[in-house]
């Protein structure tokens, strides 16, 4: 059996924008993308978003206990959200930490900083 080699595809060229829907999160790889899309869209349909910015703006996150083992209402009403989901209940305590730490991004910066952040080559957006 012969394999097939796929050549790389071109460079883009500088007078090309690649535009990426809002939201969508294309812009991240395939396994990142889909818990980061599913914990935006629960935080979106349950309307959690103005909740949970109030909260990391007045209170914050502890630094001793994290996303993971908060006791704040709001942080574990969303986390619980997310882990209903076919997607969400996948999620390690590490990965859950992950991507509540991208969803405070989200929510104290918005969608299009974190995509900058991200498309400009940050691993995790910088705060």
């Amino acid at each position: 059996m012969t394999s097939i080699i796929f050549p790389p595809n071109p460079p883009v060229s500088r007078s090309e924008k690649i535009v990426f829907g809002p939201c969508e999160f294309d812009y991240l790889s395939d396994s990142n993308r889909r818990f980061i899309k599913d914990a935006y869209d629960v935080i979106t349909r349950k309307e959690l978003w103005y909740a949970f910015r109030n909260e990391l703006l007045t209170r914050g996150v502890d630094i001793g206990t994290g996303f993971m083992f908060t006791s704040n209402p709001v942080y574990i009403k969303i986390q619980d959200a997310i882990s209903s989901t076919n997607i969400g209940s996948g999620h390690t305590g590490f990965s859950m930490g992950y991507v509540m730490r991208e969803m405070e991004f989200i929510a104290l910066k918005g969608e299009p900083a974190y995509r900058l952040s991200v498309i400009n080559g940050n691993q995790t957006p910088e705060e």
